[in-house]
């Protein structure tokens, strides 16, 4: 799960400009006018994307969209930008302008007339804008001035507001970036109940997760700016509906103020999750005991992939008798209804197999053999590294629960197992 992240980003430029002591409070009503046109669109928002050729590309006259806007500058989680989306997909258009929202309200369809513009990269992620001069260099930017803007930008008469496409976190992929989406039975995590949304006192922007029994995560990303900047996130369990955007690998969403969230249920039960990204094997209280040998747990990594952590007993050509245990922190289980482990396993090479256990009279510190333990029967890898799910393992509803992986060599033999994604969830 990715960690809280404070990242001024462009929202503290934003406060040199837009937010200055003569700050325009009153805001004038979106205009009831509009424009009876006869525009017909030639592409989908998507087939638009599609003629991005992997650098800035420039866009004929022929090219025109529709959509719907989805969000804007009102209440202040969005800086000079305009998102809309049509039943294909979503984009961002970059506006060098200011309270873009008494314009372009949320629900008003307009019309894109692209000639002349260009879709760009602006961190990993395609948006429409276009090019301008800096000291003497040309960038792919926002569209500047009025005129210009509302040259290519035509109002129509058609006003509705968008329905949230309802997805779940597993099903995040670049196919929703840029639409308005509705997340379900989530919460945010505990470790950021107690913040604000973002830092409202000194203009940061903030990024906290959301998360589902599954132990999926999604930033969720504020400005310091955003005129709920100082509120508290919610402490319960619900829904969640934003912009879904994306910031180079990382998925991220921006609700539109705070009517975008309901979450007043209570809370479900923190997964506990260990997956090694973090490199460490001892993070989150975990710990080694080597019972035999000097043979220990280690952090592997194959081929740039996810770590995971990993025992072997063959080095340096030859196999030692070993035996090293793996163990969890303290579990308290009590609360849970059915408390269940869950983790991948691989190995490889001829040697003992892989022992799963659990205690509830480890004091966490002592050899495990003061200790009494009782044997786990996880579904284990065929060999040849593949990996599988152990299955879910029922665990007692008790605290002081210790769960533990046992390696065991001898001098004659030994695999090398690795295992990753350990998790412990209420089922």
């Amino acid at each position: 799960m990715k960690t809280k992240n404070i990242l001024i980003g462009i929202f503290a430029i934003w406060g040199i400009f837009a937010f200055s002591s003569c700050v325009k409070q009153n805001f004038d009503q979106p205009p009831t006018n509009c424009d009876q046109i006869d525009i017909n669109p030639t592409f989908t928002i998507n087939e638009l994307k599609s003629l991005f050729t992997g650098d800035t590309t420039r866009l004929a006259d022929s090219v025109i969209i529709e959509g719907y806007v989805i969000s804007t500058d009102q209440y202040g989680n969005q800086y000079k930008e305009l998102v809309i989306q049509d039943s294909t997909g979503g984009i961002d258009i970059m506006l060098d302008a200011s309270y873009i929202f008494t314009k372009y309200p949320v629900g008003q369809k307009v019309y894109i007339k692209c000639g002349g513009l260009y879709l760009g990269k602006d961190y990993g992620v395609i948006k429409l804008g276009s090019l301008y001069e800096d000291y003497g260099v040309t960038k792919f930017g926002r569209i500047q001035g009025d005129a210009i803007i509302d040259e290519h930008i035509v109002r129509s008469c058609d006003n509705e507001i968008q329905e949230p496409k309802v997805i779940t976190l597993s099903e995040i992929s670049d196919a929703y970036v840029y639409q308005l989406v509705k997340i379900e039975n989530v919460q945010f995590s505990t470790a950021d109940t107690s913040s604000t949304w973002a830092d409202g006192i000194n203009f940061y922007s903030e990024n906290h997760d959301i998360i589902d029994s599954n132990f999926n995560s999604l930033i969720v990303r504020s400005s310091g700016y955003a005129s709920f900047a100082k509120n508290k996130l919610p402490s319960g369990k619900g829904s969640i509906i934003g912009i879904l955007g994306k910031y180079n690998s990382d998925y991220q969403l921006y609700i539109r103020n705070l009517d975008d969230v309901d979450m007043d249920s209570p809370r479900f039960i923190e997964p506990i999750y260990k997956d090694f990204e973090d490199g460490s094997l001892y993070s989150g209280g975990w710990i080694t005991k080597v019972v035999t040998g000097t043979v220990n747990w280690t952090i592997g990594n194959y081929s740039g992939n996810d770590n995971y952590a990993q025992c072997t007993n063959y080095s340096g050509g030859s196999n030692s008798a070993s035996e090293a245990w793996y163990i969890s922190p303290e579990l308290n289980l009590s609360a849970y209804n059915n408390p269940v482990l869950n983790f991948k396993n691989a190995y490889n090479y001829t040697g003992d197999p892989l022992e799963v256990k659990y205690s509830i009279d480890y004091d966490g510190v002592s050899s495990p053999s003061t200790a009494t333990w009782t044997a786990l029967s996880p579904t284990l890898s065929s060999g040849g590294f593949a990996w599988v799910s152990s299955g879910d393992l029922s665990l007692p509803k008790n605290n002081g629960v210790y769960i533990a992986f046992i390696y065991k060599g001898t001098n004659s033999d030994g695999s090398t197992w690795e295992i990753d994604n350990i998790k412990i969830s209420d089922k």
